[in-house]
């Protein structure tokens, strides 16, 4: 992974070395590092002295596990995209995609919550709904 993202390999061993000594001096004072993300919030403030590490583990936070959370989108946006929907503009169409993506998250919001919020923050476009 080191020669693959153009990190000093020669500087990853005594990186490796000093952070595996940081972290058990953590876990002895009771802080949990049990995942990747613990380790990037724990090197967060020393990512000053752990330059190649930090950046290793940051690029695999960012790397998909799988592809399917890419595949689902692709076939989301494939059904979002019909001839009538296909005429609207990119940024109808991108909001729209959100909305479809991340469905469960939108079945949670609150419908009446948002029409309020909307109806108090543009004044020229009063909703009346009964």
């Amino acid at each position: 992974m080191a020669k693959h993202y153009g990190v000093m390999e020669e500087n990853i061993s005594a990186e490796l070395h000093q952070a595996k000594r940081l972290i058990e001096r953590k876990k002895q004072s009771g802080a949990v590092v049990n995942t990747t993300h613990d380790v990037l919030v724990l090197l967060r403030p020393y990512n000053d002295a752990f330059v190649n590490l930090y950046k290793l583990v940051c690029i695999s936070m960012t790397l998909p596990v799988t592809s399917a959370a890419c595949e689902r989108s692709f076939s989301c946006l494939r059904r979002l995209k019909t001839y009538l929907r296909n005429r609207s503009g990119d940024a109808r169409t991108s909001n729209l995609g959100l909305l479809a993506i991340s469905s469960r998250r939108t079945k949670e919001l609150d419908v009446n919550a948002v029409i309020d919020r909307f109806a108090a923050n543009h004044n020229n476009r009063r909703i009346v709904l009964l």
